[in-house]
């Protein structure tokens, strides 16, 4: 999914936003190709509802649901050992399908922000090369954020930095299945930090 995909995508939401739907019909990009009318057919879709609370302890809520099945040619015609395009076919699946929940705590306008996410997966053993069954794995990460008055923005790795405003954000990842991933944000500086430093290395030139 983190390329551009030839299809059709249906959005949308409530006249206030609460419940929001997406649903994408579309052909995998990269793929050999078959002789169907999307050659490698996959579908997409993604359901929210949001709560709002009054107070100053769970202010909003939102939960949504995910899922996504696309397929891929297992056989194809080849020239020189390269597949020949849109001579694919035996089509396999893969399957995702997940759940959000985000929660924002205190203010809306300068919150702690929390977001969970969970996935599990399948792909059809054919895949997968000398698989002996199909490949399944679970996933997901959980990203807190705070976020507080002032101007400039900043991400931290511990969040101990010191900060006069701004907002600080760490992720934490996990997968079980194929592989296991822990991973948190990387520090950045804030803007006005770049451009003094980019004003001071222009002095030190003149």
């Amino acid at each position: 999914m983190g390329e551009n995909q030839r299809g059709i995508e249906w959005v949308g939401h409530d006249r206030g936003s609460v419940d929001r739907a997406a649903i994408s019909i579309f052909s995998v990009e990269e793929s050999p190709g078959s002789h169907n009318f999307l050659d490698t057919p996959g579908v997409y879709g993604h359901a929210t509802h949001e709560w709002h609370f009054e107070g100053y302890g769970l202010s909003a809520l939102q939960l949504g649901v995910f899922g996504a099945r696309t397929t891929w040619p297992t056989t194809a015609l080849t020239s020189g050992g390269t597949p020949i395009p849109g001579t694919g076919g035996a089509l396999k699946p893969s399957t995702k399908i997940g759940g959000q929940a985000d929660l924002w705590f205190n203010s809306t306008t300068t919150p702690l922000h929390a977001i969970l996410v969970y996935a599990h997966g399948k792909d059809d053993q054919a895949l997968i090369p000398d698989a002996t069954r199909d490949g399944t794995f679970n996933g997901g990460f959980l990203e807190p954020r705070a976020t507080s008055a002032g101007t400039s923005t900043r991400e931290s790795r511990s969040g101990t930095a010191p900060f006069r405003g701004g907002c600080w954000a760490s992720t934490w990842r996990w997968a079980r299945g194929w592989s296991t991933t822990w991973s948190s944000t990387g520090a950045t500086r804030g803007d006005g930090q770049r451009r003094s430093r980019r004003r001071a290395r222009r002095r030190g030139r003149s």
